[in-house]
């Protein structure tokens, strides 16, 4: 085999197992976070948006004109155009 050819068949073959192994890891829980979000208390929903949302979305920086720091979590249906 050719120093080419068993460069392509490697490639391949990494290729392969780095798909098999992205696939496997998603499985069918992907998109379970999701769905399961809903169902967590508005302690731990406040919590989420404010490791991930607030530094952003507050009433300092005002990014997108969106201040989730004072939203009330427990009453979304109050802020449907938010939520």
């Amino acid at each position: 085999m050719t120093n080419r050819m068993f460069h392509r068949v490697f490639v391949v073959a990494v290729s392969a197992l780095l798909v098999v192994a992205v696939v496997s890891a998603q499985g069918p829980a992907a998109s379970a976070p999701a769905a399961a979000s809903v169902d967590k208390p508005p302690a731990t929903q406040r919590a989420i948006v404010d490791k991930y949302c607030v530094g952003c979305h507050n009433a300092r920086v005002k990014s997108g004109g969106l201040m989730l720091d004072s939203l009330d979590l427990s009453r979304l249906w109050d802020h449907a155009e938010i939520a």
